[in-house]
């Protein structure tokens, strides 16, 4: 996976606008009808698809990271409010 971003000469952590800004400058430079090599540009278009992948999937992660926290969170706080509650009640 890494080896994609070397390919398209940016970070792992790239934007998608950046890993679309280094694709087509290399696709410009290697596209066969412009007399650039077929096979680099093949590599260049394979790389490019598998590092949209990977900071798709990244940013899925990300996401997800930030649900299960908030979730946790809410539990928290209901259990909190709960065991608050309850010793009220065990007052009186």
């Amino acid at each position: 996976m890494q080896n994609c971003f070397k390919i398209l000469k940016i970070k792992q952590n790239s934007s998608p606008q950046e890993i679309k800004e280094a694709y087509w400058k290399l696709a410009h430079k290697y596209h066969p009808d412009k007399g650039g090599n077929k096979k680099i540009f093949i590599t260049i278009n394979h790389a490019y698809k598998q590092a949209l992948h990977y900071e798709e999937t990244r940013s899925k992660s990300n996401q997800a990271k930030k649900i299960i926290k908030i979730i946790g969170l809410s539990i928290g706080i209901i259990l909190l409010f709960s065991l608050t509650s309850n010793k009220r009640r065990e007052k009186k």
